[in-house]
C-alpha cells in the first residue's frame, strides 16, 4: 500500500490514511458527502475500538478516524488538546492588562479623596430667661399700683410694656428692648393723651430707625 509523511510530525502513514498514526493530527479532508471509504486492513495491527479499521502494528492513532489507541497516545492526545485552548479567564485578563511604570503616579481616580474639614460651629447660648415668680411679682406690683390710683387705661400698657422690655433686656437684644419700649409705652402716652393721629406715624418712624441703627445683641 502507498505511504506518505504526516506534514506535522514527519511520521509515515498510508497514502489514504485520514490521521497520522503517531500524533493523531489529520492529514487529509473527508468528503463530504457520499460512502465512507474504508482503509485496507494491516495484518497484526492493532484494531480501532472507534470505527473497527485494522492499523499499521506501530499506530498510536487509528488512521481512519483518529481515535488513541494507546493510554500513552490518549494523554499526549489530551496535552495537545489542552495547549490549544485559551486560559482561565482571570489570567486572561491579567495578561492582557498593560505594564504600569511603577515610579509613574497613580490615575486620579484612584487617589485617596481629601478629607472634608470639619467645621466647629460655636455651641449656642442658651437665652436666659427672667424667672415665672419674678415677673408674677412685677405683675401684681403694677396691677396693685393701678387699682389704687384707678388708672387701668392707659396704665396696663405701662404694666406690660415693663415686663416685656425687662425680658428683652434680659436676653441681651437692644434691639427688641428699644422697640418693645417704644411701642408699649408710646401707645400709653397716645392713649393718655388722644394723640392717634399723628402721633402713630412717629412711633412707625422711631421704629423704623431702631431696627436700622441699633444692634440686635451687647456689644
Amino acid at each position: 500500500m502507498p505511504e506518505t509523511l504526516c506534514p506535522h510530525c514527519g511520521a509515515t502513514i498510508p497514502d489514504d490514511g485520514l490521521f497520522c498514526i503517531e500524533c493523531g493530527r489529520p492529514v487529509a479532508t473527508p468528503p463530504a458527502t457520499g460512502a465512507t471509504t474504508r482503509i485496507g486492513g494491516y495484518d497484526g495491527g492493532p484494531l480501532c475500538p472507534a470505527c473497527g479499521t485494522r492499523n499499521p502494528a506501530e499506530a498510536d492513532f487509528c488512521v481512519l478516524c483518529g481515535r488513541a489507541m494507546t493510554a500513552d497516545a490518549l494523554t499526549r492526545q489530551q496535552a495537545a488538546a489542552a495547549s490549544q485552548q485559551p486560559g482561565p479567564p482571570l489570567l486572561r485578563e491579567v495578561a492582557d492588562r498593560p505594564r504600569l511604570d511603577p515610579l509613574a503616579p497613580p490615575p486620579a481616580a484612584q487617589l485617596p479623596a481629601a478629607p472634608v474639614p470639619q467645621i466647629e460651629r460655636p455651641p449656642r447660648r442658651k437665652r436666659r430667661e427672667i424667672p415665672g415668680n419674678i415677673m408674677a411679682a412685677i405683675m401684681l406690683f403694677g396691677l396693685a399700683a393701678l387699682a389704687v390710683t384707678g388708672w387701668w387705661w392707659p396704665g396696663i400698657l405701662v404694666v406690660v410694656g415693663t415686663l416685656a422690655t425687662l425680658q428683652a433686656l434680659v436676653w441681651g437684644n437692644i434691639r427688641e428692648t428699644v422697640k418693645r419700649a417704644l411701642w408699649l409705652f408710646g401707645l400709653a402716652v397716645l392713649a393718655e393723651y388722644s394723640l392717634w393721629w399723628p402721633g402713630i406715624l412717629v412711633l412707625v418712624g422711631l421704629s423704623i430707625l431702631a431696627d436700622t441703627i441699633l444692634p440686635r445683641r451687647r456689644r
